[in-house]
């Protein structure tokens, strides 16, 4: 049995990311596989509702079988995320096509873009080492060094969108991997990632979580699905509050004996956070103090992630070279017997707790149950619950 995968967060559900489930299906005619971020995502942030809740939604909109992604891609940049991600796919040698959205029309540029950054030419690399060095953050310097050497292509407006970026990062690392995956293009139906307006039934995930932090669901009913409207009405929201005060807490707290562990940018980047840290009053603060021309919020709080959850490189060069390890979230109840064919490669599949027993040494695991430990902690959900609920047959 083969299947399409989507990647994506869920955070929550959306008519959108039913829109690209239904959409991945008409074009596939497959099986839907999500692999879905866990209770963090890309941003740094805790998930708006419990892994397993989003997990059960994805059943729910469509999807046979929803695999977690490991927390130590799901926070990553879009490189990493979407390189993890593929990786991930890739082991388990069930997948023909992955879905993605994008808001740019043309496919045709973000493959270019895409296949022109897999394979860089050497005048590249040094252009973009040698204007870095002027102490733009890696994003911008990126944009103008591409421009000037893919003119025809409007550069600029496809990295404003956030998916565009994705689809490109997806496509980089399918190049890259010379993976048997083929991309599946869906283009967002609303208007943008980040977009505070709706359009007919769609609108942002990023604008729906916010009225929900807000306490404001009535106004996001008709755009989420009704079993993840109920989700969102019911649940406890995460403490983002206490969360953030336990980073700073950690922070101050560190031995500056960890940054031995870190070199060049990475290094200077972490000793100004753990300085900033002792000298600030809050988690704000200390952001606010970090951010620079170079440092933009989302790699600070990554950055102050990695410290306080000791991801080093070393840590971070040992999960690459393990085999892949993958917590099996949720399934369709017809779908059990087919959970066989999600063991027909290299990664290891976690559907039970004799599963995780015989996995004790995945380090990648492990820090995903560090990271749901960290998030029950201010989510009202008991420790090792990961363990207690084990995967959701829908």
């Amino acid at each position: 049995m083969k299947f399409c995968a989507i990647i994506c967060e869920l955070n929550p559900l959306t008519n959108g990311h039913k829109y690209l489930i239904e959409q991945a299906k008409k074009q596939t005619n497959l099986p839907i596989l999500a692999l879905m971020s866990g209770n963090f995502v890309q941003r740094t942030e805790l998930s708006v509702l419990p892994k397993e809740e989003r997990a059960k939604n994805a059943i729910e909109a469509g999807a046979s079988f929803c695999l977690e992604l490991p927390f130590i891609y799901a926070i990553g940049a879009a490189e990493n995320f979407a390189t993890g991600a593929i990786k991930c796919l890739n082991a388990l040698n069930s997948v023909s096509f992955v879905a993605f959205g994008h808001e740019w029309p043309s496919t045709h540029d973000l493959k270019q873009i895409a296949l022109f950054l897999a394979f860089p030419s050497k005048e590249f690399n040094a252009k973009l080492k040698a204007a870095l060095k002027q102490g733009n953050t890696y994003h911008t310097t990126l944009e103008n060094t591409l421009q000037k050497f893919l003119p025809q292509i409007s550069i600029k407006e496809i990295f404003n969108g956030p998916n565009n970026i994705l689809a490109i990062e997806y496509l980089k690392a399918l190049y890259k991997t010379q993976s048997k995956i083929k991309p599946v293009f869906v283009l967002r139906q609303d208007n943008g990632l980040n977009s505070k307006t709706s359009v007919g039934k769609f609108l942002s995930a990023t604008s729906i979580r916010k009225q929900v932090l807000d306490g404001n669901t009535t106004s996001i009913k008709n755009f989420v699905p009704t079993y993840s409207y109920n989700c969102l009405k019911q649940a406890n929201k995460p403490n983002t509050a206490a969360f953030n005060l336990f980073l700073l807490h950690t922070l101050r707290s560190i031995n500056t004996m960890v940054l031995s562990a870190f070199s060049g940018e990475e290094l200077n980047l972490k000793k100004a956070i753990i300085k900033n840290a002792q000298s600030k009053a809050s988690f704000e603060e200390l952001i606010n103090a970090t951010l620079c021309k170079r440092y933009r919020e989302p790699r600070i709080k990554r950055a102050i992630l990695e410290l306080a959850f000791n991801i080093t490189p070393s840590l971070t060069s040992k999960i690459e070279q393990e085999p892949v390890c993958l917590k099996l979230l949720s399934c369709k109840k017809e779908f059990k017997p087919n959970i066989k064919f999600l063991r027909q490669g290299s990664a290891q599949i976690i559907v039970t707790n004799k599963d995780y027993a015989a996995s004790t040494t995945s380090a990648s695991l492990n820090l995903d149950l560090t990271a749901s430990n960290t998030f029950a902690t201010f989510a009202g959900l008991p420790y090792n619950y990961d363990l207690k609920v084990g995967t959701i047959f829908v």
